[in-house]
């Protein structure tokens, strides 16, 4: 199982979701939007990314998990 991790707000996402979600954006620089129902990945200049076969299973893995934290509203102090 999973660990979860509860952000101040009410969401909760499994660990692997969140780091994912965190390394792309902060580490990587990359932009996540939502099309309906899709997930699109960029670089911040709008470019395709270089992802691997490994990136690309776990974004698909970890999709909903992805749009909820792109969602996400940062709860106020």
């Amino acid at each position: 199982m999973s660990e979860l991790i509860a952000l101040r707000g009410g969401l909760t996402v499994p660990r692997e979701a969140f780091d994912l979600f965190h390394a792309l954006v902060t580490h990587r620089g990359l932009v996540l939007t939502q099309d309906d129902d899709k997930l699109r990945v960029a670089r911040a200049d709008g470019s395709r990314p270089d992802l691997t076969p490994e990136d690309a299973a776990l974004i698909r893995r970890w999709k909903p998990h992805l749009l909820a934290l792109l969602a996400y509203p940062e709860p106020r102090q």
